[in-house]
């Protein structure tokens, strides 16, 4: 009896034990359900986090702009990404020089937040040429090719002028028309080929052309500020020849306060014709307010000049 009754227990022990059991297993994967819903919340949540952070996300772009031309102030123009918010940005270009070239910094702004691209500023641009058709020269006479130039327009002064073939000049020595290339180019190298005509004459020389031109061509500023001249000559003549070098002095020791007033600077610009040779004197007066102004007297001849 006593055996019956302790095998009894053991079995409701069993039982019992069975059913702890089963109730801890059903907890286990209750709380497992329940971590495996919260990861996939937190899951969701980052990846909405993720997404709205990359579609606002600002991301600059850097950009190539041919030298002068006029930088968009549109911030749009300048964002790889982020656009959903542009009106949010403000876009700065205080260190960009649009008429030098270099590499430069430009700046986008949002919120507390401040964003740097870069814009490279290039000169790719053919300077714009207009030459003379026809230049006459005396027999083996030296001639430099710059004397072909009227006019050449490009960001990138002073222009450079070659023959393409330097031999061209062994054909001088011989009385005739001659054809000849030329190369014209900027500072950056961006050239243009063109072609004109040399006449080499037994009768005329280009020593006797370049004095009698006193077409106004170029200055020595390389800058465009006006044609008025403040002495005039009466033929034109070599920058390097005594004549000038003593007007030049004259003119450097005058009182231009005769002329105008409120006088904060002045610059002394030597005016040129098409050959180079100098045709008259400019004198550039600057006034305390920043204004420029090209002031001007009365026409003397070289001869005059010299006397005084």
């Amino acid at each position: 009896m006593k055996n019956i009754i302790q095998e009894i227990f053991i079995l409701q022990d069993g039982c019992n034990m069975d059913e702890f059991y089963y109730e801890e297993e059903s907890n286990g994967k209750l709380i497992f359900i329940k971590c495996l819903i919260i990861l996939f919340i937190i899951g969701i949540c980052i990846g909405i986090f993720l997404f709205y952070k990359k579609q606002n996300a600002i991301k600059l772009k850097n950009i190539t702009i041919e030298l002068g031309t006029e930088l968009s102030t549109d911030v749009e123009d300048y964002l790889a990404s982020g656009k959903n918010n542009s009106k949010n940005y403000k876009l700065y270009l205080n260190d960009v020089d649009k008429d030098t070239v270099g590499t430069y910094t430009y700046k986008v702004k949002y919120n507390k937040h401040t964003k740097e691209g870069k814009i490279k500023i290039v000169d790719t641009t053919k300077p714009k040429v207009e030459i003379e058709n026809n230049i006459t020269i005396g027999v083996n006479e030296e001639i430099n090719p710059k004397v072909f130039i009227n006019k050449c327009e490009d960001y990138s002064l002073p222009c450079e002028v070659k023959f393409k073939d330097d031999n061209i000049i062994d054909k001088f020595k011989t009385p005739g028309t001659y054809k000849v290339d030329l190369i014209v180019s900027d500072s950056y190298g961006n050239s243009v080929n063109l072609t004109s005509n040399v006449t080499v004459s037994e009768n005329a020389t280009l020593t006797s052309e370049k004095t009698k031109d006193l077409n106004y061509s170029y200055n020595s500023l390389d800058e465009e500020i006006g044609k008025t001249l403040f002495v005039k000559f009466d033929k034109a003549m070599d920058e390097d020849s005594e004549e000038f070098e003593s007007i030049y002095s004259d003119v450097a020791i005058e009182d231009f306060s005769q002329y105008t007033n409120d006088i904060y600077d002045t610059k002394l610009v030597t005016a040129y014709n098409k050959y180079g040779y100098v045709i008259g004197i400019q004198v550039l007066v600057t006034h305390s307010s920043g204004t420029e102004e090209l002031i001007e007297r009365v026409v003397v001849s070289n001869e005059e000049e010299t006397e005084e």
